[in-house]
């Protein structure tokens, strides 16, 4: 994902398995973020893909698994690791 704005940038990709992946957002300041996310009592936030639910009940995972949204000067190692549990146990799902 390439993106670069005044308000965010893409700083990375996690890649989780063979094609899956999630990308992560760094946003320049909270009303960025929370335009963006809708997320008013957070610092960062794990945004989810949807999945698509085959007729047969197989799950269709898209390629990006979601997004990992964080805010300059509001993210340390306690907000990173929280968030990627969040992206984990989803991953573990695809």
């Amino acid at each position: 994902m390439e993106m670069t704005t005044d308000k965010a940038a893409c700083v990375g990709t996690v890649s989780t398995r063979e094609w899956h992946h999630f990308d992560i957002i760094l946003w320049q300041s909270k009303e960025d973020f929370i335009e963006a996310t809708e997320q008013r009592g957070a610092d960062a936030c794990h945004c989810p893909a949807p999945v698509k639910v085959e007729h047969d009940g197989t799950l269709n995972y898209p390629c990006c698994l979601g997004t990992i949204h964080f805010i300059a000067g509001k993210w340390d190692e306690e907000v990173v690791a929280h968030e990627c549990a969040h992206a984990a146990l989803q991953a573990s799902r695809a």
